[in-house]
C-alpha cells in the first residue's frame, strides 16, 4: 500500500519540452465583469451565421475563418461561454476538424487572474495567511483555465510539492448570469427549429450540472479520492488531494512531475526523432500506454460503473516506465444499467465488425442518453 502512496523519484522522466519553450499564462491585472446583454449575444451569432451562408452563396467558403470566428466569439464572451465552447470541441461527431481544433484551445489559453486575487481566495478560504501554509508559492501560474487557474508550491507542514488550483473570481455569479443567457439563446434556437441535431436541450442540460458541481472543488476532491481508489488495479495513479487544505474555491493536490500526454503527441507529431529519444530515455513505450489506457477505460465504465469525463491529453501524464498518471477529477461520471448493457452490445458489434448493428445501438444510446 506504502508504495502507492506518492509517484517515486526513480518515475520521474526527462523533460520532453524546455521550460524555456512554453508560453506563459497571460496575466489580466484588471478583470472586468463584463455584461452582455442576451440581445448583444444573440446578435453576435446572427453575425456570425450570417457570415458564414454570405460566403456559402457567394461560393466563397472557408471553414477555417468560420472556425477562428467562433472561438473569438466564446472568447470574448469569456465565462461560461468559454465552458460551452470546451465541450462544442468534443463534439467531433458534429463540427469540422477545424472547428473543434479551434475550439480546444480555449482547455489551454485562458486569460490569469493576478497574484493578489490568488493570496485574497487561498486566504478567505483556509483562514489563515499564505505564509503559513505554504514554505514556497509560485506566483507565475503553470496554467489557466475558463473555472480557475493553477500554481505550484511547497506545503509548511509537509515539506511536500503540490499543485494549488484556485477558482477564478466572482465566478459563481458570472457563471450563473451567463447560463441564464445560455437558456435564452437555446429556447430561442429550439422555437425556430435552428440547427436542432444539436440537441440543445440536452447541452444545456449538462452545462447546469456542471455550474453546479465545477464551482465547489469539494466535488473534484471527492472524485478524485473515488477514482484513486478504482484507478489503484488497474496500474493508473491519481494523485492525493491534501483535504485539510482543500475547499470549495481552493483545493491542493499532490505535484507529479512528468509529461503531459499533450506535449507528447505534439513532440511526436512534429520532431519524431526528439520523441524516439525521450522514449528511449525513460523506458517509454507508446502502444503499451494507449492499451493502458484503453482498458483502463472499458475497465471504468463496465467494472467500475465510475468513470474520467473529460480524459484529453492535457489530462494524462506519463511517468518512466510506461507508468501512467490522470488528473484533473472535476467531470467523473457513471451510466444507469439500461445506457451501460447497450453500450457493451455497440462494442461488442464493433469487435465482431458487426457495423450495422453497431449503428442500431448508437441510435438506443441515443434514446437512452
Amino acid at each position: 500500500m506504502a508504495a502507492y502512496n506518492m509517484i517515486k523519484k526513480e518515475d520521474i522522466p526527462t523533460p520532453i519540452i524546455d521550460n524555456k519553450q512554453r508560453k506563459k499564462v497571460k496575466i489580466a491585472e484588471n478583470l472586468e465583469d463584463r455584461r452582455f446583454s442576451t440581445l448583444y449575444i444573440i446578435r453576435r451569432f446572427i453575425i456570425y451565421f450570417l457570415g458564414i451562408q454570405r460566403r456559402r452563396i457567394t461560393n466563397k467558403p472557408d471553414i477555417q475563418k468560420n472556425a477562428n470566428e467562433l472561438r473569438q466569439i466564446f472568447e470574448d464572451l469569456g465565462g461560461f461561454w468559454v465552458k460551452t465552447g470546451q465541450l462544442l470541441a468534443l463534439r467531433t461527431d458534429l463540427f469540422p476538424d477545424e472547428i473543434c481544433e479551434q475550439l480546444i484551445r480555449l482547455q489551454y489559453e485562458a486569460i490569469g487572474f493576478p497574484m493578489a486575487l490568488v493570496r485574497s481566495t487561498i486566504e478567505s478560504e483556509l483562514g489563515a495567511p499564505m505564509e503559513k501554509i505554504f514554505k514556497d508559492f509560485d506566483e507565475t501560474p503553470l496554467a489557466a483555465a475558463s473555472i480557475g487557474q493553477v500554481h505550484r508550491a511547497t506545503l509548511r507542514s509537509k515539506r511536500k510539492p503540490v499543485i494549488v488550483k484556485i477558482q477564478r473570481p466572482n465566478l459563481a455569479e458570472a457563471f450563473k448570469r451567463d447560463l441564464d443567457l445560455i437558456k435564452v439563446v437555446a429556447n430561442l434556437f429550439i422555437s425556430l427549429n435552428f440547427m436542432s441535431y444539436l440537441r440543445l436541450d440536452e447541452a444545456v442540460s449538462e452545462l447546469d450540472k456542471i455550474f453546479n458541481e465545477e464551482l465547489d472543488y469539494r466535488y473534484e476532491a471527492s472524485n478524485t479520492r473515488n477514482m484513486r481508489k478504482t484507478l489503484k488495479p488497474h496500474k493508473i495513479y491519481v494523485p492525493k488531494i491534501y483535504d485539510k487544505y482543500s475547499k470549495r474555491r481552493v483545493l491542493v493536490m499532490e505535484y507529479i512531475d512528468g509529461v503531459l500526454a499533450s506535449d507528447y503527441i505534439k513532440v511526436s507529431n512534429r520532431d519524431p526523432v526528439r520523441a524516439s529519444q525521450w522514449e528511449d530515455e525513460n523506458d517509454f513505450d507508446a502502444e503499451k500506454v494507449g492499451e493502458k489506457i484503453f482498458i483502463s477505460l472499458l475497465r471504468q465504465v463496465f467494472e467500475d460503473n465510475l468513470y474520467h469525463g473529460d480524459l484529453h491529453p492535457g489530462n494524462i501524464i506519463f511517468l518512466r516506465r510506461s507508468k501512467v498518471v490522470f488528473i484533473d477529477m472535476g467531470s467523473v461520471g457513471s451510466l444507469d444499467r439500461d445506457l451501460r448493457v447497450t453500450y457493451n452490445e455497440y462494442t461488442n458489434a464493433l469487435t465482431y465488425g458487426d457495423f450495422s448493428k453497431a449503428s442500431n445501438y448508437i441510435d438506443i444510446i441515443r434514446l437512452l442518453h
